[in-house]
């Protein structure tokens, strides 16, 4: 038990971005279940393995926060046969039925996210013999390492139930209306938005299932709305909580404006 503990200590305090898909609802907490055990196998290889077929456990973790998970609510099919998933290497991306998927066992779910990553990597693991090997070896640290996945699992569900609602507010407006307002919906290791109010600031809220972040920047043009590429330029103020499942409230004060997230 030690040991996945501390792997799963060690994936709660990455702050991998990842790409999930946009299905609502339980295709959302599909995905970032997904994810969370992607990340425990990798941080696995990462401390236990060193490799996987010669892919280290450092560009493992990195390739885990590249890949892009999509939830299907249809059946999938590979060759004519049923599967719970299907894996596009070029792509790097994965599509889950969600609802084969929460019919899984634990260890299932843990051998099946084994067996895609296997497949984005273009590595054979025909009849899943290759994932069995490595969940063997996952399963060899403690006796107790389904309760581990549990854990990091229901840590999964719990925040992506959630919904951030952020408002910023003009300081000199009597009304306490807020200028701008939007909602996140927190998916697997992160989402983020850029507002940038007139010509004064420029704001980066970005929530991942371990902190969330307020960053404010000069403006990068007139635009309400900037692009990734526009984040830059010497940061003019901050704010950060760190948390582990559950989102805590965060607010940052400017002399003009305030901005603050918390979860409805």
């Amino acid at each position: 038990m030690k040991n996945l503990m501390k792997i799963f200590a060690i994936i709660m305090a990455l702050g991998i971005s990842a790409n999930a898909g946009n299905e609502g609802g339980g295709g959302n907490t599909s995905v970032a279940e997904f994810y969370q055990v992607a990340r425990a196998v990798a941080v696995h290889v990462r401390y236990e393995r060193d490799t996987l077929y010669g892919v280290s456990g450092a560009q493992l973790i990195a390739y885990v926060g590249q890949i892009k998970v999509e939830s299907s609510k249809k059946s999938l099919s590979l060759r004519g046969k049923k599967v719970e998933a299907i894996n596009y290497p070029d792509e790097k991306r994965i599509e889950l039925d969600t609802k084969a998927w929460n019919s899984l066992s634990t260890r299932r779910k843990v051998l099946l996210v084994i067996h895609e990553l296997l497949g984005l990597l273009k590595k054979p693991d025909p009849n899943y013999e290759v994932s069995s090997k490595i969940l063997s070896d996952i399963q060899n640290q403690s006796r107790d390492w389904a309760s581990s996945f549990d854990l990091i699992l229901s840590v999964s569900q719990s925040f992506s139930s959630q919904s951030i609602v952020c408002k910023i507010f003009d300081n000199d407006d009597m009304t306490h209306e807020p200028v701008v307002q939007f909602k996140l919906k927190p998916i697997a290791g992160g989402v983020g938005e850029i507002y940038q109010i007139g010509d004064d600031y420029k704001f980066d809220v970005s929530v991942s299932n371990t902190q969330a972040s307020i960053d404010v920047y000069p403006p990068c043009s007139k635009k309400t709305v900037c692009s990734d590429e526009a984040i830059g330029g010497k940061r003019i103020a901050y704010a950060l909580v760190n948390y582990m499942g559950e989102f805590k409230d965060i607010d940052l004060e400017l002399p003009k404006y305030n901005i603050s997230c918390s979860a409805k």
